[in-house]
C-alpha cells in the first residue's frame, strides 16, 4: 500500500515537472491548447520516466527495508511538497 503511495507521488510529480516545462516554452495559444496531448506524450516516454524515476529509487528501497509501516509514514512524511525530491 506505502509503495503505492509513493508510486502516485512519483507520478503526480513527473507530470508537474513536465508541466512546468510546457508552460516556461509556451509563448503562444497552440501550446496552451494542446498540453494535455504534450503530458500523453511525456508520459509514453520510458527514458523520462526511468530518469525521473532515479530520484525515487531510494525512498522505495527505504520502504522495502523498513521494519514496520511507522517507519514508511515518518519517510513519506519528509517527502517535500514542493521542489526536488533528492
Amino acid at each position: 500500500m506505502l509503495r503505492n503511495l509513493l508510486a502516485t507521488y512519483e507520478m503526480q510529480y513527473i507530470e508537474n515537472l513536465i508541466l512546468k516545462t510546457i508552460l516556461m516554452g509556451c509563448r503562444d495559444a497552440h501550446t496552451r491548447d494542446t498540453w494535455q496531448e504534450d503530458v500523453q506524450t511525456f508520459l509514453k516516454d520510458p527514458e523520462m520516466i526511468r530518469a525521473a524515476h532515479v530520484g525515487f529509487a531510494p525512498l522505495y528501497e527505504q520502504i522495502d527495508a523498513a521494519d514496520d509501516e511507522a517507519a514508511v509514514i515518518e519517510l513519506l512524511s519528509r517527502l517535500p511538497i514542493t521542489s526536488k525530491v533528492n
